[in-house]
């Protein structure tokens, strides 16, 4: 995530809190009093807030590894005495947080997997993390007709920008694969074979103008940090005009309130 731009990700993230919200609906009926959370790449903190004010939760940790988002959710997404955010990294989280170790009865994960490389080292330190009978919610993008994928990965070989991006590697890792092939990747990390629930479905959000859909660009192209400061807008105008010639809904209306095409994985696994 692009560290200056945290704000404006919490402004316009109403595609990521509504699909943050579906995944939660997984726990319908399944809190407990006492439940400790920990929510892995926790953001702005928006989710984390919520899962805090349940009656039933008595701790939530949220961790992320941007200090500046952590520093946001602080500052605004804090409920005291319940939740606790940390800068960590979720692959690492062995190393990190001894203390994490069969701590959690929930954990939960919106949106956040995707920039973690190794998704088998993430799972098996949320194993790791549970209760014995404990269970993850945990959502991650995934396939090659996802707008965003395309947009981030194609706006690094934009000839106009490209001799910017000498030496950078994409950090945006999607899933690709069956869904049987994440199901092996799971149970490799200790997980019960059942109850589990692994759903594929498709989403999205609107945005109204073209500022929008630079608000929302703006935290989430990492890249965009290799552009010098007097041309990052240029380079956000060429960004928009490539998602609006990639994008399956091409101008809605005048004002350019086109759509964003989500391909999410809800992931529900018990330990």
């Amino acid at each position: 995530m692009n560290e200056n731009s945290w704000a404006c990700y919490s402004r316009n993230r109403k595609g990521q809190h509504g699909v943050g919200l579906r995944l939660l609906s997984l726990w319908k009926d399944e809190w407990k009093k006492g439940d400790v959370v920990l929510d892995i790449g926790c953001g702005t903190g928006e989710l984390t807030k919520m899962i805090a004010e349940n009656d039933d939760v008595n701790q939530v940790i949220g961790i992320d590894i941007s200090a500046k988002a952590i520093d946001f959710a602080r500052q605004h997404n804090s409920v005291d005495g319940k939740i606790k955010y940390l800068v960590g990294d979720a692959m690492l989280l062995q190393d990190s947080f001894s203390y994490f170790e069969k701590a959690f009865t929930k954990v939960y994960s919106n949106v956040a997997l995707q920039w973690m490389e190794n998704k088998e080292k993430v799972f098996r330190n949320v194993c790791w993390c549970l209760k014995d009978g404990g269970s993850c919610v945990i959502n991650v993008l995934r396939g090659e007709n996802e707008t965003f994928y395309n947009v981030y990965h194609r706006s690094t070989k934009l000839p106009k920008w490209i001799k910017y991006f000498e030496g950078f590697e994409p950090k945006y890792y999607s899933v690709f694969g069956s869904l049987g092939d994440f199901d092996d990747l799971v149970s490799r990390c200790g997980f019960k074979q059942y109850p589990r629930i692994i759903d594929a479905y498709t989403t999205g959000q609107s945005l109204n103008t073209k500022e929008e859909h630079k608000d929302f660009m703006r935290p989430v192209l990492t890249h965009l940090e290799f552009i010098p400061v007097d041309l990052k807008e240029d380079f956000l105008e060429d960004c928009f005009q490539l998602f609006r010639r990639i994008s399956p809904n091409t101008a809605h209306t005048e004002d350019d309130a086109l759509f964003w095409r989500y391909d999410i994985l809800d992931v529900k696994l018990v330990k």
